[in-house]
C-alpha cells in the first residue's frame, strides 16, 4: 500500500481595491489660459508615491495639463486623450488620466486656452486590502 502525498496548500490570492480619496473636486469654474486652475493649484498627495486620477470635462476644445513642482523646478505637461492624434480634448466631454505623484511633488492643474471648468475631480488612490 502506497501511502498518499497531501496535495500542496492552494495559496491564498490577494486582492486588493483602491479606497479614493479626493484630493480635488471642482465644478464651474473660469479657467485662464496658462494659469494654475482656482481650486486646483498647490495639491500635494498624502500618501507617496501614489496613483490620481484625474476626471476633467471643459466647455471648449483645449488641451489640458499638470504642472508639477519639486523643488524649485516646474514642469508642465499636457494630457493626452487616447481617442485623438493631438492634444486638445473635446468640448463638454469627459475624460480620465492617472498621473503618478511621488513625494515633494507639488501639483497644479491648467489649460492652454479660456473657457470653463465644468467639473475637475481628483482623486488619490490608495491601495489597501480587501
Amino acid at each position: 500500500m502506497t501511502a498518499l502525498t497531501p496535495a500542496a496548500t492552494p495559496s491564498r490570492q490577494v486582492i486588493k481595491k483602491a479606497l479614493p480619496k479626493v484630493v480635488c473636486d471642482i465644478e464651474g469654474v473660469a479657467a485662464t489660459a496658462n494659469t494654475a486652475i482656482t481650486g486646483a493649484s498647490t495639491l500635494t498627495p498624502s500618501d507617496t508615491p501614489c496613483t490620481w486620477r484625474v476626471q476633467v470635462c471643459m466647455d471648449n476644445t483645449a488641451q489640458f495639463g499638470a504642472s508639477i513642482t519639486v523643488g524649485a523646478t516646474a514642469r508642465t505637461s499636457w494630457f493626452k486623450p487616447m481617442d485623438t492624434t493631438g492634444l486638445d480634448l473635446v468640448a463638454n466631454a469627459s475624460y480620465i488620466f492617472d498621473l503618478l505623484v511621488h513625494a515633494g511633488d507639488t501639483v497644479s492643474f491648467l489649460t492652454n486656452e479660456n473657457g470653463n471648468i465644468l467639473n475637475l475631480r481628483v482623486q488619490e488612490l490608495i491601495w489597501g486590502g480587501n
